[in-house]
């Protein structure tokens, strides 16, 4: 491998980055030669918060890491003095690249012998390797950091973490070329000391900072912030943003101000009409949306604007509250109607049959995944039958591979013809229901047999004969994970099938809550098998 000319090297390196224990090989690769050193640790540093991120928040980890960017910290603080009292070697040769230094080439300590005495330097600029921030985990990383050589440090007085903190944000916004930003975790956390000042710096004093991905996690954004990084913000490819305190209007012209969107996940929203209707701005680009725990009571008029996206090929409608006042059809039947999507996902969402029917006929031949837990208080009753649109599944999606719905008792017609017609293709099926534990679902336990490809299979609640049990077991022999929980037909007897019966793929089974099962029975399949049992 030696002999590979440096092309080669860096595609090598760049796949080693994109693998989760990537960092190793990289590492190693550092250790080769100079070239190899030279080319592989831009990407060792490209994103350098996955390796605390990882391998379980390790403290020592964190420790390293910013000792490291502790080094390249009073590097640019001898730097910034060199340049306050005179030209260095690197003025006088000249630097053509806004004063910033070829981030691959190594640190020539002779520029700085006068200055530097017994100060240790990096031998790169390693904060300029970075294209990934995540400030979370920055945050944490300095508090460990500062917590490894401060074991007395008062935990009520976090100014000196904060301080730190705050410096090596500011190096990162000065002179890392950041593409991807996380601002804030999807937690709340109260004493995260991030605030609409840090972002407003980050974008809009970041010397070579271009976002492409911004993450808010559950970071409080409100009108003003949102507006304060619009004009510069606006090469965003992923946005993602809780919009509780963000007015419609700022959000909206957010969108609107952006070239190419392909990615939106809004949640906590309260009446975004407008915001709606503005994602026919990004109708060349926008490829998937999320929407999330938000009220929609205010919409009046069909989804018009997320219908022109001809390329949506994903969305997520979760939690939301729909008006009283306009059907629900209307306002999602041209979305259903004009878009092909790949993965449809209206959990805890009241979803209309008809628009379901409509998301079957044009999405025929794309249709893979598709998510439809039901509303909390969801009934046995037709206004939550989804009957007929299970049926325009399984009559025009032939590729489903992953189907999750709280199924009702009214539906198990239509489910068991779903699964006799496109259960062959199925790798997941989840339909726990609690309205299903005073049904018999033999039938349909014997139809989910036949599906030779089922990896996953969620059927808690579920009321069935040993026979049909049976069935499934033999005939599902791809089966990885079986979860049977909260059932009163599971019982030794059942435990004992498995035991005997099962393909030594199943790996994982789930049975909490079943009140028939002896410890016994679970004790003797822990001894004949190499199950992972979870009660």
């Amino acid at each position: 491998m030696a002999i590979l000319n440096p092309d080669c090297l860096c595609v090598l390196f760049k796949n080693f980055s994109e693998e989760q224990y990537g960092c190793n090989l990289l590492y190693t690769c550092t250790l080769v030669n100079r070239l190899w050193e030279n080319l592989a640790t831009p990407y060792l540093y490209e994103d350098p918060w996955k390796y605390w991120l990882y391998q379980t928040k390790d403290e020592e980890v964190a420790k390293q890491l910013i000792d490291t960017y502790m080094l390249c910290y009073k590097y640019y603080e001898i730097k910034s003095r060199i340049t306050a009292n005179g030209s260095s070697r690197e003025e006088e040769e000249g630097d053509d690249d806004e004063n910033h230094e070829n981030p691959s080439k190594r640190i020539d300590i002779r520029d700085y012998t006068d200055e530097i005495d017994n100060v240790e330097l990096p031998l790169y600029n390693y904060v300029s390797f970075a294209r990934n921030l995540h400030v979370p985990t920055l945050y944490q990383s300095v508090k460990s950091w500062y917590i490894s050589y401060h074991p007395d440090y008062d935990e009520d007085n976090i100014q000196p973490i904060y301080d730190w903190f705050l410096r090596i944000f500011e190096l990162f916004v000065k002179e890392a070329n950041i593409k991807n930003c996380t601002f804030a975790d999807s937690i709340d956390d109260d004493s995260y000391p991030v605030t609409s000042d840090h972002l407003y710096q980050l974008v809009n004093h970041g010397n070579r900072v271009n976002l492409r991905y911004l993450n808010l996690g559950f970071f409080q954004c409100d009108s003003d912030a949102l507006l304060k990084i619009t004009e510069r913000c606006n090469n965003l490819l992923t946005f993602k943003i809780p919009a509780q305190n963000c007015s419609d209007d700022a959000l909206a012209e957010f969108i609107r101000s952006q070239k190419r969107l392909t990615k939106l996940k809004i949640r906590n929203a309260k009446n975004i009409d407008l915001t709606l209707e503005a994602l026919g701005t990004q109708s060349e680009s926008l490829v998937k949306l999320r929407i999330l725990n938000s009220s929609l009571e205010s919409c009046q008029k069909p989804f018009n604007g997320i219908a022109s996206c001809s390329k949506l090929r994903s969305i997520y409608m979760r939690h939301i509250n729909w008006p009283v006042d306009i059907s629900i059809s209307t306002l999602l039947m041209p979305i259903a109607k004009r878009c092909e999507f790949h993965n449809v996902d209206f959990s805890h969402t009241y979803l209309p049959a008809d628009v379901l029917v409509e998301i079957a006929k044009k999405s025929s031949t794309t249709l893979r995944k598709v998510h439809l837990i039901g509303i909390e208080n969801q009934i046995d009753h037709d206004k939550f039958n989804l009957s007929t649109g299970i049926k325009a599944l399984a009559d025009h999606c032939k590729s489903i591979v992953h189907f999750e719905r709280d199924i009702i008792p009214k539906e198990i017609v239509s489910m068991i013809f779903f699964i006799d017609t496109i259960g062959k293709s199925l790798v997941r099926l989840e339909i726990e229901s609690e309205l299903m534990k005073e049904c018999d679902a033999s039938r349909l336990i014997i139809s989910i047999s036949q599906c030779s490809k089922l990896e996953i299979l969620n059927i808690g609640f579920f009321e069935f004969s040993q026979v049909a049990f049976e069935k499934l077991i033999l005939g599902c022999n791809s089966l990885t994970v079986l979860s049977i929980c909260n059932s009163n037909s599971v019982n030794d007897n059942i435990l004992k099938i498995i035991q005997e019966k099962r393909n030594k793929n199943l790996k994982t089974l789930y049975v909490f809550a079943c009140d028939q099962v002896t410890e016994d029975a679970v004790e003797q399949l822990h001894a004949k098998t190499d199950m992972e049992v979870c009660l």
